[in-house]
């Protein structure tokens, strides 16, 4: 892939290539409702089936490392083509060694590698994503591959935030030519300084304000929308604000899937807002004012009214006209079963409808249709793997890969990404074919659903454990976490690992780690 004619920029950067790992043991998260006594609770309640989950013998190093092999010999990758590496995590095993070196044994003589550990919650992998596209774009890009890594293994005291864990890492290759473009100029975030969820303690389990961090969510979800709609406007130069309808699928950042749902119902929530606050605007004026209105290029720019939605297309423009002819404000996403209904909660400040029970459930049955057709099909791996935190929007990517390949050309994919404390934003992604003759014959979107083969290992190839199962493993990981020397106690086989996993051989009493990995699919184990 290697450029050398550095007089262009390069085009279309995006994501090239895409691994995900994760453990190969898991329980039904029916098994944690006995439990707690709670059924239907994290199944129906929270939208969750099954959370992955590894003993002492796996931490963030071994699980990065496995995901980076993965990839390097899937799409056969030279290591000595990568010039950034750059990892997204917070589940740190030391204050001050970043994650990232520890990875740098994959790359044989290649020590020219920029990029660090982005740290913040689930957010970094976002953060991570962003800096790799900023260098290809730059004037300091060599020619080379940028490579993200990002995941986490998340855990919680033994209670009823235990279920919201898992454990995954995702590695994302990034360059020109790409079958998934980040679209430049229109993303958006909202940065916040609130105590939702955070580690102050040197251990893997978090303090966790879960109200908070609800509302922190659901607030970013807004903000980061209402920027995107802004900033799309201004770079296209349209008066036609964008709807959810503009995209065609939505993948989010995932603790649990009912907190998706109430997400996307908040987008819907800023769709109808927005049309109603317009709406007033247009109230102030008169019926003769509002006819003679034009623009500065002679067309009329009003809105449409409540009840009238009887409005035709052009279609070699693409341009809205109402029965009258005048070009009008698209509404696409505009119910008007529901509009009514919806007024008395457009009419309430926005900051007292986050905890409005009645508000929440008119926006999800308003969202309910395009949810369905636009959103599961990016829940199925988290729905299955549990939180990776730091990898958890990408889970939700690479999910509706899986499901549709080459389908996705052409489409537009939102991304929300969200890391407490907090760190939000919405950028997109849009399918394509790769240009031929350029070096990037491997990278498609057939390719990426093809090496993955996220389902069939997700659901033909992993092992369902018990409670007790469950409960040791976690026990080990808090009996020996920080622990030096140490050797861990879980069992290395055929049952508790995949083919060519890393895992941990021990720490030594200067806390240096030492790996192995498993052998590769075929070889004897002994």
């Amino acid at each position: 892939m290697e450029q050398t004619d550095f007089s262009k920029r390069p085009e279309n950067v995006g994501i090239l290539a895409m691994e995900m790992y994760f453990p190969k043991r898991y329980i039904p998260q029916t098994e944690l409702e006995k439990k707690y006594d709670c059924k239907g609770k994290i199944t129906v309640g929270l939208g969750q089936l099954n959370m992955a989950f590894v003993d002492d013998r796996e931490d963030i190093t071994s699980i990065f490392l496995t995901a980076v092999t993965s990839l390097l010999r899937k799409y056969k990758i030279d290591p000595m083509k990568v010039g950034r590496l750059e990892v997204g995590t917070e589940t740190l095993i030391d204050k001050s060694k970043s994650v990232k070196t520890s990875l740098m044994s994959l790359f044989g003589d290649n020590s020219d590698l920029e990029g660090i550990t982005n740290v913040n919650a689930c957010y970094g992998g976002t953060a991570a994503l962003f800096n790799s596209v900023s260098w290809i774009e730059s004037s300091e890009w060599d020619g080379r591959y940028a490579l993200v890594v990002c995941g986490d293994i998340a855990v919680y005291e033994d209670g009823p935030a235990r279920p919201t864990g898992g454990c995954g890492a995702l590695a994302i290759l990034i360059g020109p030519n790409a079958p998934l473009v980040l679209e430049p100029g229109v993303r958006a975030s909202h940065m916040m300084d609130v105590y939702d969820f955070y580690k102050p303690a040197h251990s893997e389990y978090p303090v966790v304000d879960g109200k908070l961090s609800q509302w922190a969510y659901l607030t970013s979800v807004d903000q980061c929308y209402i920027r995107y709609k802004q900033k799309f406007a201004a770079r296209y130069h349209t008066r036609t604000p964008i709807t959810v309808d503009h995209f065609d699928y939505f993948a989010f950042h995932t603790p649990y899937n009912k907190l998706i749902q109430k997400g996307f119902a908040r987008m819907f929530y800023v769709d109808y807002k927005q049309y109603y606050e317009q709406q007033q605007i247009e109230a102030n004026y008169d019926t003769d004012s509002r006819s003679n209105s034009i623009d500065s290029e002679g067309s009329h720019t009003r809105n449409l009214s409540v009840d009238n939605f009887n409005c035709t297309i052009d279609p070699s423009t693409g341009v809205t006209r109402n029965k009258l002819g005048k070009i009008v404000i698209s509404s696409s996403s505009i119910n008007p079963d529901f509009y009514q209904s919806a007024i008395p909660f457009l009419e309430m400040p926005t900051e007292k409808t986050y905890e409005n029970r009645a508000a929440e459930t008119l926006f999800r049955e308003i969202s309910k249709e395009k949810y369905e057709s636009s959103v599961t099909q990016c829940c199925q791996i988290n729905q299955h793997v549990g939180n990776c935190y730091s990898g958890s929007v990408f889970s939700s990517l690479l999910s509706i890969v899986a499901v549709k390949g080459t389908d996705l050309i052409g489409k537009r994919i939102a991304m929300f990404s969200y890391g407490s404390g907090s760190a939000a934003s919405l950028y997109s992604l849009v399918g394509r074919k790769p240009f031929a003759n350029i070096g990037n014959e491997n990278f498609t979107l057939g390719t990426i659903q093809k090496n993955t083969n996220a389902f069939q290992r997700l659901h033909e190839m992993r092992k369902e454990c018990s409670l007790e199962d469950f409960t040791a493993a976690l026990d080990l990981r808090e009996k020996k976490y920080s622990m030096a020397p140490m050797i861990p106690e879980g069992i290395v086989s055929k049952d508790t690992f995949f083919p060519s996993t890393f895992y941990l051989v021990s720490v030594n009493e200067k806390y240096h780690r030492e790996y192995a990995q498993t052998p590769a699919e075929g070889e004897k184990w002994e």
